[in-house]
């Protein structure tokens, strides 16, 4: 039994062999071997215990604050790129990447779809919305983040005349995404990602041998600004500063998250799905004859 005494700081051993004691103060060390116990390993054993109380430990990392758990970094690999797929076994992980762009005219063609075979085979899917941060820092509602986040989710389903995405999420302001491997919550947030270029994206974790997804999160970069239009008729609407509208860029996300890739063909600008977009803009919210197609194939 090893024991720490702290009113003397004496640390006292028994074993087989007999008792000895180790005295500690602050400017001395003294050793004393109780009994018989002579032998080098009784001698290296007592000198282990005096190492190990004179040397600090080596402390733990401290626990994750919570401006730590709103940081998502990138691998260096996956900097500029629009979407990156890397298999892990079982499960593959694609990740898509939504980047800004100057001032589309948003007059594209509006029949075309891209679906490289990802569903969901069981629904309604349960997912958490975690409006903590667009609370704090735009000064919205929880009411109206949550709106604006499930409005994204049921423009997709009031196409395919279904609930895929269940319309009671639940709302959790310590909820985060899962980057790394999935956790199977299908989380809605934001957080600082690594990359400015990057204005949202989300990540889906999928079976490889039939593409059958398992898991989606979705996160908005702190790095913009963001916001809600009040109607969603105007694409440019009074918002201070370069802001973005949580809905319009929450619907082509959604998108991803029922298994729509983006397009990057710059004739299909005015569809949800088209990969990239600027502040301002609320067209995203409706979706086009494309996106409809689209969704409808897979479900």
């Amino acid at each position: 039994m090893l024991r720490y005494r702290s009113e003397s700081q004496y640390l006292t051993h028994i074993n087989r062999g007999g008792t000895y004691c180790i005295g500690i103060n602050m400017t001395t060390i003294n050793v004393t071997i109780c009994g018989y116990m002579t032998n080098v390993k009784t001698i290296l054993l007592a000198l282990a215990i005096v190492l190990m109380v004179l040397v600090p430990p080596v402390l733990a990392m401290p626990a994750a604050t919570a401006d730590d758990e709103d940081k998502y970094k990138l691998k260096d690999e996956w900097k500029n790129k629009n979407m990156v797929v890397e298999q892990h076994g079982e499960l593959t992980q694609v990740v898509y990447f939504l980047t800004e762009i100057g001032d589309p005219d948003a007059n594209g063609a509006q029949d075309a779809y891209e679906w490289d075979g990802l569903k969901w085979y069981s629904y309604p899917v349960q997912y958490t919305i975690n409006p903590a941060t667009p609370v704090k820092k735009y000064a919205l509602t929880q009411t109206a983040v949550v709106q604006a986040v499930k409005n994204s989710f049921e423009a997709w389903d009031g196409n395919i005349g279904n609930i895929l995405f269940s319309d009671s999420p639940t709302v959790n302001s310590k909820a985060r995404a899962s980057m790394g491997r999935p956790d199977y919550k299908n989380v809605v947030t934001w957080g600082a990602i690594s990359d400015n270029n990057v204005i949202a994206m989300t990540t889906i974790w999928y079976y490889t041998s039939n593409k059958q997804i398992v898991d989606t999160d979705m996160v908005f970069n702190t790095y913009y600004k963001w916001g809600i239009d009040k109607d969603g008729e105007d694409r440019k609407y009074s918002l201070p500063g370069a802001t973005f509208d949580i809905q319009n860029i929450g619907t082509h996300e959604a998108g991803h998250a029922y298994g729509l890739s983006d397009i990057y063909d710059s004739k299909y600008s005015a569809m949800t799905m088209y990969g990239y977009a600027s502040h301002g803009e609320v067209y995203k919210r409706s979706l086009e004859a494309g996106d409809i197609a689209g969704v409808r194939t897979i479900y």
